[in-house]
């Protein structure tokens, strides 16, 4: 929960790659529930940056082969990434 309460959300734009590359290995390391869990609880979602939209995007497209429900998830985070760059756009 502590990326979720960064003082600067930019701080954790170098973990971003970090994050991708270890989609596959926590999915195909632990339980579903855990595996959700962690791609849920390490997503640096204040960082909502068109790098991290990319990066997630990135990592759909060369991952047309993983999980579907690896992939819902990610899918998930990056339509909730969109939704706060569209509302960045408003404010």
């Amino acid at each position: 929960d502590g990326f979720r309460r960064a003082a600067h959300p930019a701080d954790l734009e170098p973990l971003v790659a970090t994050y991708v590359e270890a989609l596959n290995p926590i999915w195909e390391s632990r339980s579903y529930h855990m595996a959700e869990e962690l791609i849920s609880g390490l997503y640096p979602k204040t960082v909502a940056s068109q790098g991290l939209a990319a990066a997630l995007q990135g990592w759909l497209d060369a991952n047309l082969e993983a999980a579907p429900a690896l992939r819902r998830l990610v899918e998930e985070e990056l339509s909730d990434t969109r939704r706060a760059l569209a509302a960045q756009q408003v404010a």
